[in-house]
């Protein structure tokens, strides 16, 4: 009886253990679980960390390029305006503004033309290629009523971009003067001087690949608009500088007419 009654405990016994070791295992997948899902979801968490980290540092990279790009375009502006500024006739002013166009990344050929007196004709009085030899252009004169786009340009005062089927259509509309390379893109922007066009800035390039970019025709047109109060005031001295070299010409031929008459006899 006694033996029986031991054997009933131990069985007890071992059957409250077999289901405490049973509940433990069990809790034990559960956390086991648990603990699986929270790894995933941290993973899964550190992987969006990571990819909004990657997005935000190009995002830094981008805005980091742009002000660069920016800064050194305004370096690029005020070295113009500076070098204009301190010009002491209108050739000189026309090549530092060529000189900073044409080095431009995919520009092959820029070309200053002015208006003349009567706003009936244009005449290139500056031009510079990138890398190639040409003949110069320089000095011809182009009328306005043979170039419907340039009067349009001069009546909207606003900036064209002619493409390669464009200046095809055109024949030599602005585009071969001077060279015999076929130009594939052709920017043309006017010069304002308090809103009125005194002449025209053309940009040529003649890679079928390559196209003037917005940003690029924005720089150019900054720098034309920046410079093109310079240009103006060179314009006005030199008209002044021939006006008084004319006066002074004739103030001579006067004084020689009378000094001739003084000296005849009567």
């Amino acid at each position: 009886m006694i033996d029986q009654s031991i054997d009933d405990r131990i069985k007890r016994k071992l059957e409250r253990l077999r289901l405490a070791r049973k509940e433990a295992e069990q809790l034990l997948e559960q956390k086991s679980l648990e603990l699986f899902h929270l790894n995933q979801d941290l993973e899964s968490t550190m992987d969006e960390l990571e990819q909004r980290v990657i997005e935000r540092t190009a995002e830094l990279e981008n805005t980091l390029e742009q002000v660069k790009q920016k800064s050194d375009e305004l370096a690029l502006i005020n070295s113009v305006i500076a070098s204009v500024t301190a010009a002491n006739d209108l050739q000189k002013c026309l090549e530092i503004i060529v000189d900073s166009l044409v080095q431009l990344e995919g520009i092959d050929k820029v070309s200053i033309l002015l208006l003349d007196e009567e706003r009936s004709s244009l005449k290139v009085l500056h031009e510079k290629y990138a890398t190639l030899e040409s003949s110069s252009a320089v000095g011809s004169i182009i009328e306005l009523k043979n170039h419907p786009f340039a009067e349009r340009i001069l009546q909207d005062r606003k900036r064209i971009l002619r493409d390669h089927q464009q200046i095809q259509k055109d024949g030599l509309a602005m585009g071969q003067y001077g060279h015999n390379f076929e130009i594939y893109t052709q920017a043309i922007l006017p010069i304002l001087v308090q809103d009125d066009v005194i002449g025209l800035v053309k940009i040529s390039v003649f890679e079928k690949e390559i196209n003037i970019e917005k940003s690029q025709l924005d720089l150019m047109e900054s720098i034309i608009t920046q410079a093109s109060g310079a240009i103006q005031n060179l314009i006005l001295w030199e008209q002044q500088q021939q006006t008084l070299s004319e006066v002074a010409t004739k103030n001579e031929q006067l004084r020689l007419a009378n000094l001739v008459i003084r000296n005849s006899p009567v």
